[in-house]
């Protein structure tokens, strides 16, 4: 049976109520983020929940998800300093904005490396209409 679970949380950043879907689907995992703006009140996050409003989240990759291994029995002390890490991470779906972070780094490569081609070609065709207006002064009339 196929199962897909998803996770949905809505948090203030940077002057913004942002919602972050997370999808789980067998060892799959995919994020998206969507910018509310002001904040959002409890009817208009149902809202967009139960109609299924997804089509404007714009989904990451699919990246495959690490398997867990069974815990061993951890010494009191080191659980203790885990713990008390856990608790100064800033926010709880930082798995998401990683992995949303590698996604708009993808993005960022594939559109410098189209700017490059681009910028490369335009200075060819100038390169050519220098070449061309030398020959025609050359030439003569």
């Amino acid at each position: 049976m196929n199962m897909v679970k998803s996770r949905f949380n809505v948090m203030f950043e940077k002057g913004f109520w942002v919602a972050y879907l997370e999808v789980f689907h067998k060892d799959e995992y995919q994020v998206g983020r969507y910018v509310f703006g002001p904040e959002p009140t409890e009817p208009e996050v149902f809202e967009f929940i139960v109609n299924n409003d997804y089509s404007r989240v714009r989904l990451s990759r699919a990246f495959k998800e690490k398997s867990k291994k069974e815990p061993q029995r951890i010494n009191p002390k080191r659980r203790q300093r885990e713990v008390a890490k856990e608790r100064n991470k800033k926010s709880p779906c930082t798995k998401a904005q990683e992995a949303l972070k590698v996604h708009m780094e993808e993005w960022k490569r594939v559109s410098n490396k189209k700017k490059k081609e681009e910028r490369h070609k335009e200075k060819e065709e100038r390169y050519l209409k220098k070449q061309l207006k030398k020959k025609e002064k050359k030439k003569g009339h």
